[in-house]
């Protein structure tokens, strides 16, 4: 392909060429050798036969008394130098790190205005057209360059590109060095838990089908499917202890557990996440296989979950010798062995357990009591020794090694990477301080240096020599780089935020100064919701002094029960009335946008078959509902609730049964016993 270029030359674009012929390449420094042998006195046909060259090349090479270089064979129909690729191709690589990688359409932008820029002499005319580089160069371009290759990132989030930088990691390694001087812990003693998720519809992988096919499917269990927590934890000598399995229900049943992994154990919450009050379960698990005592402690690394944090679980990780340190917050995907080596083999082999379960059992679907035998698949294969020790010697943390990390690894944070701001106070000093005109001049200088740098760099106005040949010249390549025609991306400087929620940080969390810091927060936020507590109390009160409520006569009760009796003998639902004792409650609004405040909890003495009132919080408003406890525990209550009837005062239970798993603080109260006022034959 020719096309014409700015200065009406004819410009071949750069195509990769392709051999058709299986002609050999004679390596440059055998015909160096073999000429310097001739030029000594030795004979053309011996020395030919000696390197394996043709003696007619050998011949021509002597004539021409220099060899070409085949490697520049296409220079002339490149657009930039050896050096100016070289830029762009550093540049390509510094955005990747900085997790802001160019696309291909990017990257043809940035060759296009770089181009501009260096004022080059040969730009195609198709580019100036389009005001982009060909896709024949972005071709070439990867091919020239074959330390490049297009690569799927992976989804990171802006929380974890910036918190993983230089700083948080060295606290950490500094805590790390802390209590191992403290403790001397060797490999068998140092620890990693961590959660994740397993679901009932596995990921759907390749599969062979017919050309051009526009639609290929595969039977899954569900559309989404349910969620179980596995809460797992290995150790740096390569072993591992039990799974500790979460089920989204209120009450555990030892079937649940059903060909699980030998010594696992589980627990629930209607969530099926881990919790304060689940995290105690798995640290009584964890110290039954670990086995630590005060005098030999072991070493915990977990990350900074809120559910494993808490003065209950301190006090008991200090009775029984369990040392926890945290990683820095939102470092995990960096630090955390669990996270680098082994969750991901354990997804891949249980996403194959799973679907070999669903072609051994077509028809059938996938529930929550099966997760625990296809772990029991995926888990020997993924928790392996020599995986589970390359987990921890790969972030640094067993053989200890604080300079894991280079300055490149945290190059992920340098868009973010800004000075901190300035609190009032120290703005008042520097208020305060006298200001000299020279230092006023200077700083006014160098802000107009740094917004000229911001601001976007106009292609056209940049100074350049003039070209004395077809590539731009060495000077101007010195001048303009691709970092001042397309800037690395920036954040802007930071502004102070009063009243903001604390940042977390890498804790030795056994130690007593943390400790007791984590008292004192659990203390004030237990104050705070008492607090809250009492005022909403004191509100339902105090409104429900000031709100009547009007009762219906008996007489229209009974004239309208007579019209619906009437009307609904096909029916086959039955209305219950509530008692008109029920002092406190309008049943007419039940289903009805109600105010929490109009309701006074009068009973809460609770017991199965039960009428109670439940709260509902939608997005505008709170909804009450009114039903029959079937089950209750010690926190939540199963509730098989009714509907609102035409008739006043009058609900009934709908053909099919709405029953569902609340909390028991969201039951404000129990109503007095109903009486049957239509039922029929059906």
């Amino acid at each position: 392909m020719c096309t014409e270029g700015a200065m009406g030359i004819r410009i071949k674009m750069p195509f990769k060429f392709n051999k058709k012929g299986l002609r050999r390449e004679i390596p440059k420094d055998y015909i160096i050798r073999a000429i310097e042998e001739v030029s000594k006195g030795s004979k053309i046909k011996t020395t030919a036969d000696k390197y394996q060259i043709p003696r007619s090349s050998l011949q021509r090479y002597l004539k021409q008394d220099f060899v070409k270089d085949s490697s520049h064979r296409f220079i002339t129909s490149q657009i930039f130098t050896d050096d100016e690729e070289q830029k762009l191709s550093n540049y390509v690589i510094t955005c990747s790190k900085h997790n802001y990688g160019l696309t291909k359409i990017q990257a043809r932008k940035l060759a296009y205005d770089y181009a501009i820029a260096i004022k080059k002499t040969n730009i195609p005319d198709n580019w100036i057209e389009k005001n982009i580089a060909s896709k024949d160069w972005i071709r070439g371009f990867l091919n020239r360059q074959s330390h490049l290759s297009i690569r799927t990132p992976e989804a990171t989030s802006l929380s974890r590109a910036t918190s993983f930088n230089k700083t948080n990691v060295d606290k950490f390694f500094e805590n790390l060095k802390t209590v191992f001087e403290r403790h001397q812990f060797g490999p068998e003693a140092i620890y990693n838990i961590d959660e994740t998720g397993l679901t009932t519809v596995q990921r759907t992988q390749r599969v062979i089908a017919s050309k051009g096919s526009k639609q290929v499917g595969q039977a899954t269990s569900a559309e989404r499917g349910s969620l179980v927590t596995v809460c797992c934890g290995i150790n740096a000598i390569g072993n591992s202890i039990p799974p500790y399995f979460i089920f989204p229900r209120v009450n555990f049943k030892p079937y649940m557990l059903h060909d699980a992994p030998i010594g696992s154990d589980g627990s629930t919450h209607p969530s099926g996440w881990m919790t304060y009050s689940n995290f105690i379960k798995y640290m009584h698990h964890f110290a039954k296989y670990a086995k630590p005592t005060p005098e030999k402690p072991v070493l915990l690394v977990l990350d900074n979950h809120h559910s494993h944090i808490s003065v209950e679980i301190l006090d008991f990780c200090k009775e029984v010798g369990i040392v926890l340190v945290t990683f820095p917050p939102h470092c995990s995907h960096k630090l955390q062995p669990l996270d680098l080596t082994v969750y991901g083999p354990l997804k891949n082999y249980y996403n194959k357990a799973l679907i070999d379960w669903m072609v051994s059992n077509p028809g059938k679907t996938v529930s929550i009591y099966d997760i625990p035998k296809l772990a029991a698949i995926a888990i020997p294969l993924a928790f392996k020794p020599q995986t589970i020790q390359n987990g921890f010697e790969k972030p640094g943390i067993w053989p200890l090694n604080s300079n894991k990390f280079s300055n490149e690894d945290f190059l992920c944070s340098f868009v973010t990477d800004r000075d901190a701001p300035e609190t009032d106070e120290a703005l008042s000093s520097r208020n305060d301080s006298i200001i000299q005109p020279s230092s006023i001049q200077g700083f006014t200088e160098q802000q107009d240096n740094e917004n000229q740098i911001a601001e976007p760099v106009n292609l056209t106005n940049i100074p350049v020599a003039g070209p004395s040949s077809s590539f731009a010249t060495d000077e101007v390549a010195e001048v303009v780089t691709p970092e001042i025609v397309r800037p690395y991306p920036k954040a802007c400087p930071r502004k102070l935020i009063k009243n903001s929620r604390k940042k977390g940080k890498t804790r030795i969390l056994t130690d007593t100064p943390e400790k007791r810091l984590i008292e004192l927060a659990e203390q004030e936020r237990q104050t705070k919701n008492k607090a809250k507590r009492e005022r909403q109390e004191k509100n339902v009160l105090k409104n429900a002094e000031k709100k009547q409520i009007p009762k219906l006569p008996p007489e229209l009760t009974s004239n309208r029960a007579k019209k619906s009796k009437m009307s609904r003998s096909d029916s086959d639902e039955y209305n219950i009335l509530l008692s008109d004792g029920s002092e406190g409650f309008v049943e007419e609004t039940s289903e009805e946008d109600l105010n929490e405040d109009d309701v006074i909890m009068i009973d809460r003495n609770f017991q199965v078959n039960d009428f109670v009132l439940v709260k509902f919080n939608t997005k505008k408003t709170v909804v009450h509902y009114v039903g029959q406890i079937e089950e209750i525990g010690h926190t939540m209550a199963t509730i098989k609730f009714m509907r609102l009837s035409k008739i006043r005062n009058t609900f009934f239970f709908p053909e099919v049964d709405d029953i569902a798993s609340v909390l028991l603080e969201d039951i404000k109260t129990k109503l007095p016993r109903p009486k049957t006022c239509n039922k029929t034959k059906r």
